[in-house]
């Protein structure tokens, strides 16, 4: 389980707004906005509604793919689109590990 989930919720959401910004996505077409805003949205609630591990780990998966269509259908290049999935797969990556209680070095 994350602790804070709301909080980091809304980190993932406004890192991935200010990446998607960075990335060019204002002038990308509509169907690649709509496909960026998605995945965005996907990943606030995937950390801040989920519980299971499996299930965050195919949200993970799932913004990659659909971050992946979106730059096929845009007629501009995103080249730094795919970093919106980095905070929200270290938070939950990371979580895992904080659960596990990180590397041990037997």
């Amino acid at each position: 389980m994350i602790r804070h989930r709301y909080l980091w919720a809304g980190l993932a959401v406004l890192l991935g707004a200010l990446q998607a910004w960075d990335s060019g996505a204002l002038n990308a077409g509509p169907l690649a906005q709509s496909l960026i805003l998605a995945t965005i949205a996907i990943l606030g609630m995937g950390i801040a509604v989920i519980d299971r591990y499996e299930l965050h780990t195919l949200t993970i998966g799932l913004a990659v793919a659909l971050l992946t269509i979106a730059r096929v259908v845009s007629p501009v290049t995103l080249n730094t689109l795919h970093l919106i999935v980095f905070a929200p797969a270290i938070i939950i990556f990371g979580s895992k590990a904080m659960r596990r209680g990180g590397a041990s070095a037997a």
